[in-house]
């Protein structure tokens, strides 16, 4: 079953002020996407619905406990990710136990794919955030390992990771396991896709064809990324 974008868009308003969380650097977090599951098509709308409500309740119920950093959805050209969670735990128990009261996930209609990530730029937070003010698209970067990275490219990619924020760079992260499935996420503020896919071009690790980068929108409840 392919979950409705509409559906989704509605994580992206579950950070209101007053319970804000800013993620220091170097900090790991627990990055998510959900996917596309095998599940769906024997349900009812009503009992989709229901689902969808549930679905969101949890959401709110992990905020509530400070254990959800942020939340929402994605456009993917591949129609397989539909959406991303960042959790504050990385124990994997820990995150499959969040969602065993979703039952988007138990009855796989979603996937949740656990990432260990470093916070290596930027921060999110939600000290400025209306909750009347609605969601924002922004452009979700995700980096895929080609190729073995040179000591020169890792060292001026740092320095271009601080160039970003010409391009809106809001967030940077990197996997910490060799497996993963993505080296590194980046999540930059706005939809001005010239300067955005231009600051990835020129990412030394891209250049060198160590990494190859992938930009698609997604959207988060607004001022989420900041200014």
């Amino acid at each position: 079953m392919k979950v409705s974008l509409m559906l989704l868009l509605v994580v992206g308003l579950l950070v209101f002020p007053g319970n804000a969380t800013s993620l220091a650097k170097k900090r790991r977090l627990t990055w998510i996407f959900l996917t596309t599951g095998t599940g769906g098509s024997e349900f009812t709308k009503p009992e989709l619905e229901k689902m969808q409500g549930e679905h969101l309740e949890n959401f709110k119920r992990l905020f509530g406990l400070k254990k959800l950093i942020a939340a929402g959805p994605l456009r993917d050209p591949g129609k397989t990710k539909r959406g991303i969670v960042v959790l504050v735990s990385t124990n994997k128990n820990e995150v499959l136990e969040s969602f065993k009261p979703d039952p988007y996930v138990q009855n796989h209609v979603l996937n949740v794919e656990p990432t260990t990530i470093e916070v290596q730029f930027g921060s999110i937070g939600a000290t400025e955030i209306d909750p009347e003010g609605g969601i924002e698209e922004n452009r979700l970067v995700i980096y895929n390992p080609q190729a073995s990275a040179t000591r020169d490219a890792l060292r001026l990619h740092q320095s271009h990771l601080l160039d970003g924020q010409r391009a809106g760079l809001a967030f940077f992260a990197t996997s910490t396991a060799k497996a993963a499935p993505f080296a590194a996420v980046a999540l930059l503020r706005g939809t001005n896709d010239a300067a955005i896919n231009e600051w990835v071009a020129n990412d030394p690790l891209v250049k060198s064809g160590a990494w190859v980068a992938t930009s698609i929108p997604q959207w988060l409840g607004k001022g989420f990324l900041g200014k």
